[in-house]
């Protein structure tokens, strides 16, 4: 795959594109895991009524004070903002803050969830698969610990993620991991926007078990709302009080 140039906010650039009509084309999402994955730009512009079920009851567990970690285009921010929630989205992607203002999204800022301070939230909705920005499961403890700092007590995390064994299975069910490589969820992205590369990133999906685990271990209660045919499913962390 020839890289003709790296781009340092493609997914950004493709959203600033498509709201300002400057020849929007589709996202090419490539990794080390699965194939090479093709999204329509359009779709990260998606209203309510095209959100897939488990995001809608997402929206519908929210309370309180939001922080939308990861928030993209904005989608999740602008519906629950427009139901006359405080909502906080956020987003390491400087363009995508842009678009965010364009599209009158309030409290938009470009933040990295692991760098902000002591503001406390009633929800942190993290949508998809949104605990992915971990990267790397040894960020797990690190990731509870600020969670924890972020919310009042009672609050709660919401998020989505999926268990990729099922990519390890073979034809008879039989599931061939090396346990002595990597956690099995870890994945490595590149996007091609254009005939522009980004930077690789890695990315995290967790399986239920070891969410449970490291949930549970800094003092989070597990709620599995939902679950689909291919273990996408959606997860809320309450902090117990």
């Amino acid at each position: 795959m020839e890289q003709k140039s790296i781009h340092p906010d493609l997914y950004g650039q493709a959203l600033y594109d498509f709201i300002t009509d400057n020849d929007p084309q589709d996202i090419v999402v490539h990794s080390d895991v699965t194939e090479t994955e093709i999204y329509p730009v359009e779709v990260f512009f998606r209203n309510y009524a095209a959100f897939p079920y488990l995001e809608q009851q997402a929206m519908k567990l929210c309370k309180g004070k939001i922080l939308d970690v990861g928030a993209g285009a904005g989608i999740h921010a602008r519906h629950l903002q427009e139901l006359g929630f405080d909502v906080y989205p956020i987003d390491s992607s400087p363009k995508a803050v842009d678009v965010m203002k364009k599209l009158n999204v309030e409290k938009a800022r470009k933040l990295d969830f692991f760098a902000m301070g002591r503001e406390k939230y009633d929800t942190i909705l993290m949508m998809m698969n949104g605990f992915g920005i971990m990267g790397e499961v040894n960020r797990l403890d690190e990731f509870f610990i600020q969670a924890k700092k972020l919310l009042y007590p009672g609050g709660q995390i919401l998020c989505d993620s999926s268990d990729l064994m099922h990519l390890y299975a073979d034809e008879d069910g039989t599931i061939n991991i090396n346990l002595a490589d990597n956690y099995y969820g870890q994945v490595t992205y590149q996007m091609e926007y254009k005939n522009q590369f980004g930077e690789p990133f890695k990315w995290l999906f967790l399986d239920q078990g070891i969410l449970s685990d490291y949930a549970q271990k800094h003092g989070f209660k597990v709620h599995i709302v939902f679950e689909n045919e291919v273990f996408h499913y959606l997860a809320q962390l309450i902090l117990e009080e």
